[in-house]
């Protein structure tokens, strides 16, 4: 679903997140309430009780209902199929002899 900030499907041409329903949808991240509290919300479209994952897509409806993603509402990337988050690599870096104390980016190579 592509959902506004008041969890209303937006119209044609309108920004919005995209959301996951159904089965298919977890209960939560193991060991992590806050996480799965931002993630995994009530879905007021389905029956009471479900609930539906916010993944953090933004998209845009286009004509025919194709969606289009310009960005996303965190800094994950993308590598090979993968999505990282760099805040996570960097935790996992920060305690390494030598590592750079200096800000970083991901990049495409040209």
């Amino acid at each position: 679903m592509l959902l506004g900030p008041d969890l209303a499907e937006v119209p044609e041409g309108a920004p919005g997140e995209v959301y996951v329903a159904g089965d298919q949808v977890a209960q939560g991240y193991p060991g992590l309430p806050a996480r799965t509290a931002e993630r995994f919300v009530a879905d007021p479209h389905g029956p009471a009780g479900t609930r539906m994952y916010r993944t953090g897509d933004r998209a845009v409806r286009g004509p025919g209902g194709a969606l289009e993603y310009p960005a996303r509402d965190d800094d994950q990337v993308k590598i090979r199929g993968h999505r990282v988050e760099p805040g996570e690599v960097r935790a996992a870096l920060a305690p390494c002899p030598g590592w750079p104390r200096r800000p970083w980016r991901c990049g495409t190579k040209s």
